[in-house]
């Protein structure tokens, strides 16, 4: 807050010097580094889904995108217009604090274990519900956990089968979670015995399974 303060008095006060012209390179510069910074961090960060990095190539962004403000503040003051310059500092230091508190917000989801996507649970239920030997899901539920995503899902399987036909099935599930979604670190597969629902298909069952746990 205190750039965003202290710019504005000098508004008020008014005057001000207009920067040297060398200073137009060194914005053009900043501008073009920063966003080619930006670009590659950010598709490193989604490839690993790390917050880390998204975090570091939006810190890229912000830079890029305050140095286009000081562009224009140099440009406004060289041509006469002082002012702009001391406005432009202002638009970055408002600029700099928004993308920060967008950040912070992002960090403390995954602080606070946060759940995932509806469309990513959506996506885990269709894949599931293929698997050879699932007759009908219980419930999903998934968390984020810094790169990677747990999942915990409880399957209904027929009631007679063996130990070993169950262990079969458990780690099919498993493994199609694993190849079909992306950033997946921890499933944990529960069993039971099929229920038949009356009235009710098994989907219908899953998603007011889902409303109700949620």
């Amino acid at each position: 807050p205190f750039p965003f303060f202290f710019f504005f008095i000098k508004v008020l006060e008014g005057g001000g010097e207009a920067p040297a012209s060398i200073a137009v390179l060194g914005a053009i510069f900043s501008i073009t580094i920063n966003e080619l910074m930006y670009r590659y961090q950010s598709c490193v960060g989604r490839e690993l889904n790390s917050p880390a990095l998204k975090a570091n190539a939006w810190d890229n962004r912000s830079d890029a995108l305050s140095s286009v403000g000081v562009l224009f503040g140099i440009v406004g003051a060289i041509v006469g217009f002082p002012i702009l310059d001391q406005l432009a500092a202002m638009f970055v230091a408002m600029l700099v604090a928004k993308i920060g508190m967008e950040l912070m917000a992002e960090a403390m989801k995954g602080l606070m274990d946060s759940s995932i996507e509806l469309d990513e649970l959506k996506e885990i239920y269709k894949h599931t519900q293929e698997v050879k030997g699932v007759k009908a899901i219980s419930y999903i539920r998934g968390r984020s956990l810094g790169e990677q995503v747990w999942i915990d899902v409880e399957i209904e399987v027929n009631g007679n089968i063996t130990v070993e036909e169950s262990e079969v099935i458990t780690n099919r599930v498993k493994a199609v979670i694993h190849r079909d979604v992306e950033h997946v670190g921890e499933v944990m597969v529960y069993l039971k015995g099929e229920e038949k629902s009356k009235g009710m298909s098994s989907g219908m069952q899953f998603w007011k399974n889902f409303v109700l746990s949620n």
